[in-house]
């Protein structure tokens, strides 16, 4: 047996023939998750002329967590009044979100509790809201305006 592969691989050589040769498939290397520190900043709240507030990863986990099924996904986070509140902002007429690229300027009417800034898997803020058709949520939330 081993003569007869020996023997049609020969052939193949001298036919100027290349044998094709099974290569083994490379193992897929996951991406590395980047570790999010919690004192990491991933958000800055902006109010009238004020220096930015800088506020941490810790900072957002320690507001009330909710959950919400909007668009048939569950989305989990906090909602965006409570964050307001949380640094006592109430009198405003609009605010507008923003990151990488993105913006959107919401009324206050618009902001209502089904608005919420939900984590996406790379423990980054996304706006998400049942009256904001999805093509228009921001991915990425680092800033948010207040007017």
């Amino acid at each position: 047996m081993w003569k007869l592969i020996s023997l049609t691989f020969l052939l193949f050589i001298i036919a100027g023939c290349t044998p094709i040769i099974k290569q083994p498939t490379p193992a897929v290397t996951p991406r590395p998750t980047i570790p999010i520190q919690p004192d990491m900043v991933i958000l800055k709240l902006k109010r009238n002329n004020d220096n930015p507030i800088q506020i941490t990863y810790q900072e957002i986990k320690a507001l009330p967590q909710v959950t919400e099924t909007l668009f048939d996904k569950e989305e989990n986070g906090v909602r965006l009044l409570d964050l307001l509140q949380h640094y006592g902002i109430t009198n405003f007429s609009t605010i507008t979100l923003s990151g990488n690229g993105q913006s959107i300027e919401l009324a206050k009417d618009q902001i209502t509790e089904e608005v919420l800034l939900a984590y996406t898997k790379n423990y980054n803020l996304k706006l998400a809201s049942p009256q904001i058709p999805k093509s228009q949520w921001i991915k990425t939330v680092m800033r948010i305006e207040v007017h």
